[in-house]
């Protein structure tokens, strides 16, 4: 019983050092990535690269009938 202890306590700490060892990786990491270096390179370039990326629809073939704004006249009240 006690062998048993004594082998979950070993295996407790030996992931606790192997935690420790990743988190100091993940922050030393951190530290050499710089905010600029993680932008979307598909911002960056010409306007012509943009304008792939997002296409306008036109509305008025997502529907049956085509849309018309309403003209609104304002009553002349005498």
């Amino acid at each position: 019983m006690d062998n048993e202890i004594q082998k979950l306590k070993t295996n407790e700490d030996n992931l606790k050092s192997k935690a420790s060892i990743s988190q100091q990786h993940d922050y030393k990491n951190a530290e050499l990535c710089r905010s600029e270096d993680r932008k979307n390179p598909e911002l960056k370039g010409t306007s012509q690269r943009v304008s792939e990326k997002h296409k306008n629809s036109n509305l008025n073939q997502l529907f049956e009938k085509p849309f018309t704004p309403r003209l609104t006249t304002k009553k002349h009240i005498d």
